[in-house]
């Protein structure tokens, strides 16, 4: 619990949890499983902003659903295998 975000000290009585997607549902169901036992809600909702065919969670919002669950392609994969050499050489020739 000590690695939630939030802007306030306390959460209150009702929690909206967003993620990026509901791949399998692992990690959102995880999650609400975790503040419900926990933080005890009022109310939670879930929100994602790609909702995966075979995801076994369904969020209560999502923006777009992907009934074939493609591959995700997100704009940060590019720097996961990336290691600190292959950065700084990325980055050498550029200039502020």
């Amino acid at each position: 619990g000590q690695n939630l975000a939030h802007t306030c000290p306390r959460l209150g009585a009702h929690l909206l949890l967003v993620d990026d997607l509901a791949d399998q549902g692992t990690t959102l169901g995880a999650a609400t499983t975790w503040l419900r036992r926990s933080i005890k809600p009022d109310s939670l909702t879930t929100a994602v902003l790609w909702l995966k065919g075979h995801s076994a969670l369904r969020p209560h919002i999502w923006a777009m659903e992907l009934p074939a669950s493609p591959w995700i392609l997100q704009p940060f994969e590019c720097y996961e295998q990336l290691t600190p050499a292959g950065l700084l050489r990325q980055t050498a020739g550029s200039s502020a």
